[in-house]
This record gives C-alpha cells, sequence and structure tokens, in this order.
C-alpha cells in the first residue's frame, strides 16, 4: 500500500494541489479528525472531476435547442443534412458542458481552501492571546 502525503498547513495544501493529483491526508491541528477526513473527501472527489456529466446534460441540452430552433424559428443550420447539424450541436454542447464542468470543480476546490485558511487564520487568533505575556489571567 502506498503512503499518503499528509498536509499539515493550508499554505502547503495549495502548493500541492497546484502541482499533483496525488492521494493525500489531511492532518490540520484546527480541524478534528473527521473534519480533515471530510475536507480531504471532497478535495480529492472534485481534483479527478472530469466534467463528463455536465458534458452528458450539455449535450442533451443542444439537442433540445436544436429541435426548438429547427421547428420555431425554421433556421438554416450549416449542413444540409440534419445528422451533422445535430452532431455539430451536440459536439458543441458537450466540450461547453465538460468545460463548466472543470471550472466549477477547480472553483470548489478553491472555496474549499480558503475556508480553510479563514479557519485556521480564526484559530491562531483565538489563541493568541494565550501567548500574550501582558494578558492577566485572573
Amino acid at each position: 500500500m502506498k503512503d499518503k502525503i499528509v498536509i499539515m498547513e493550508v499554505h502547503s495544501l495549495r502548493k500541492f494541489i497546484n502541482k499533483s493529483n496525488m492521494d493525500f491526508r489531511l492532518k490540520l491541528p484546527f480541524l478534528t479528525g473527521r473534519e480533515n477526513i471530510f475536507y480531504a473527501n471532497k478535495i480529492i472527489r472534485n481534483l479527478g472531476t472530469c466534467g463528463c456529466f455536465e458534458g452528458k446534460i450539455g449535450a442533451m441540452i443542444s439537442v433540445i435547442t436544436f429541435f426548438v430552433i429547427r421547428e420555431v424559428f425554421k433556421a438554416n443550420f450549416p449542413f444540409n443534412h440534419i445528422v451533422f447539424n445535430v452532431l455539430l450541436f451536440v459536439f458543441v454542447g458537450a466540450i461547453g458542458g465538460k468545460f463548466i464542468g472543470k471550472m466549477y470543480s477547480k472553483i470548489t476546490i478553491r472555496i474549499i481552501v480558503t475556508r480553510l485558511s479563514r479557519k485556521e487564520k480564526l484559530s491562531k487568533a483565538s489563541l493568541s492571546h494565550l501567548e500574550d505575556k501582558n494578558f492577566n489571567y485572573e
């Protein structure tokens, strides 16, 4: 069994996400064990997203759009044969859907890492008064 890389800081998590798609484990000190597993699984799932589901949805929407445009507007299309026109719409819809799916997963990862960064800053700020020498504990 291959060892997973253990990430203990949000800054190193950002660097790791930008460089590779390897499997990793979070061990952030300001999160509980369950929260570390939850966020790691969420990030890994979004790193592995290929956008295929969104591509399928885009293809289906483009086919429906093609027939609505054809029947309602009686529009002229680039090719004379209907099959080529439908394939063109399916191709454009699938590529567009796949692109949207990949962008959505990248944005989701960025949101998760930003949320973790904020939690880290809050935990450091809440513990900073304990390090203050002039703080009165009585």
